[in-house]
């Protein structure tokens, strides 16, 4: 249990929880921006009629995984996630459920660490829950990746420790950085075409926040696990819209589009509305430029 000083140090933005866990006040919000399901459905449909396929990766809150870690005065919205991957579905946006295997997957192996302890992020080991499921979302969609190159990955684990993000936060000296277990991936077999080469393809875009940074080694462990390279775009704190406009306005978008864009923004950002013109001002006119 963390002990009341702890607690009553934290910065409002830091939550402690049981047995060390901490976790991000905006878990809390319970809202859905006014117009975010709909400008996301009409940023996918844009650019899914230019060929490319879209899989959504609305990363689950923290809180929504070890809400049983949660302090009892803290009331959890755990419904939220829920309603927003329901709305998108519904309206023909493929945003997978990835909340429910990640909650399978804690029960099933208790002593393993999906999230960080003191991070908002989620450990390699969740990263491994979250591939599987984008994988099997490739493979029900038919997604034809076949004409890609291949490449070959291994994969060795090594012990690591992470202060964490709402550790920082935290500004606490008694706080330790916490340990797990990170993965590393070394290139066995590289793609039959040089990365130099014009005609090298890589058809797949993993476009998002610090979730889809090496850090939480999901670019890497896309690439083992789809047998193709994978181009990345995380951006810390870009909210839902900065990334993909990155990306949508990069030359590597206009001179390689890909086959699959993996659009990744964690769950805690759909509470407030996002857009400020990203759409109009950036999204349209980089698909656009495209079509030209």
């Amino acid at each position: 249990m963390m002990c009341a000083s702890l607690a009553s140090a934290a910065p409002s933005d830091v939550i402690y929880g049981k047995d060390g866990w901490l976790f991000f006040v905006e878990d809390k919000h319970d809202t859905i921006g006014r117009d975010t399901v709909k400008d996301i459905v009409q940023a996918v449909k844009l650019v899914e009629k230019t060929g490319t396929k879209i899989i959504v990766l609305v990363a689950p809150e923290k809180s929504r995984i070890y809400a049983d870690k949660l302090p009892r005065a803290t009331e959890l919205f755990s419904r939220r996630y829920s309603k927003f991957i329901n709305q998108l579905q519904s309206s023909g946006v493929d945003a997978p459920d990835f909340a429910t295997p990640l909650i399978k997957a804690r029960k099933a192996s208790p002593s393993v660490n999906l999230y960080h302890l003191q991070d908002t992020h989620w450990t390699p080991d969740g990263t491994l829950i979250i591939v599987d499921e984008i994988k099997k979302d490739i493979l029900r969609r038919q997604i034809d990746l076949s004409d890609l190159p291949t490449v070959e990955y291994s994969r060795t684990s090594v012990q690591e420790t992470n202060l964490g993000d709402l550790g920082i936060r935290a500004q606490n000296p008694e706080l330790k950085p916490a340990p797990y277990r990170k993965y590393v991936y070394e290139l066995k077999v590289p793609a039959t075409d040089s990365l130099l080469d014009d005609t090298h393809k890589i058809g797949i875009a993993l476009v998002g926040t610090s979730y889809s940074q090496s850090f939480t080694t999901l670019p890497e462990a896309l690439q083992a696990s789809l047998h193709h390279e994978v181009i990345s775009v995380g951006i810390g704190g870009g909210g839902i819209w900065q990334p993909l406009s990155t990306y949508l306005n990069s030359d590597s978008y206009k001179l390689n589009p890909p086959k699959l864009l993996i659009w990744e923004f964690p769950g805690n950002h759909i509470w407030v509305d996002h857009l400020d013109g990203w759409f109009d001002k950036e999204i349209v006119p980089a698909v656009k430029r495209l079509k030209k």
